[in-house]
């Protein structure tokens, strides 16, 4: 039996299209960009993040999950670059996880700061550094400053539907929600590593949620660019938490059975 049927997963197509990065932005200039934010998504994401910013609503943005700031910064430097006055609101533990291997909190807040200096974006870029949680998030809506969002970035720890509940009213119409770490064929939990001693879920996860609220309504992909989805939010009511959190429950049982049968 494969991984693929242990996990109960099925090859599934997405009502979204391929894109390359926007014409009006080589991608030359994302791959040196990614080298040197440093960034850890495909630098024709990082094209289409500026884009959005450059080309949409002049609204803050709010990414969550923000690594070492290349994402905030791409978001930052389209709104600068189109004249606009809003800026990018950054939530970032700075701890654990994918950050682990660059050393401690103060590491990490080190070099998120130190990145966003070297972009000039300091003035444009409001960074709370702290992990995002049902209770908290009302401290993240004080740091913005419209009273609308122009997109909602999500790559953080897979709970999209908890940030879709807190932040999906604050959307302006037709404001895009963009997920990272979705893959059309994901085929496996998260590899062992220093940061995730059992494996992690998240990819399966992200897999199964984005899945579960298109085919209820809530969300539709209109483009996908490598492993990042660009979607707009359909009808937030029919978002049903309790079903999330059931397939998210169901992610855990399936990588819990994976790992005792292969003990």
């Amino acid at each position: 039996m494969g991984l693929r049927t242990m996990l109960g997963l099925k090859r599934k197509r997405t009502p979204a299209r391929r894109s390359a990065a926007p014409e009006n932005n080589p991608l030359t200039r994302w791959r040196d960009f990614k080298k040197r934010a440093p960034g850890m998504m495909p630098a024709e994401v990082y094209g289409e993040l500026y884009r959005l910013a450059r080309e949409g609503p002049d609204l803050d943005v709010l990414e969550i999950g923000g690594a070492a700031g290349a994402g905030a910064i791409a978001l930052a430097l389209g709104l600068i670059e189109a004249n606009k006055r809003s800026g990018v609101v950054v939530v970032e533990k700075l701890a654990g996880g994918s950050r682990a291997r660059f050393g401690d909190y103060q590491a990490n807040l080190s070099i998120i700061e130190r990145n966003f200096r070297a972009f000039g974006v300091v003035s444009r870029v409001r960074l709370f550094p702290r992990n995002l949680t049902w209770a908290n998030a009302g401290e993240v809506k004080a740091l913005l400053r419209t009273p609308q969002i122009g997109a909602l970035v999500i790559d953080a720890d897979g709970n999209i539907h908890r940030d879709l509940t807190l932040f999906g009213p604050m959307l302006a119409p037709g404001a895009a929600v963009v997920i990272d770490d979705y893959r059309d064929d994901p085929g496996q939990f998260d590899p062992l590593s220093g940061a995730r001693v059992r494996g992690g879920p998240k990819l399966v996860q992200v897999f199964r949620l984005v899945n579960h609220l298109v085919e209820a309504g809530v969300l539709r992909v209109k483009q996908q660019v490598r492993s990042t989805v660009f979607c707009e939010l359909t009808d937030l009511r029919r978002l049903d938490r309790a079903d999330c959190e059931l397939v998210i429950e169901q992610t855990k049982r399936d990588l819990d059975a994976l790992f005792m049968g292969a003990a």
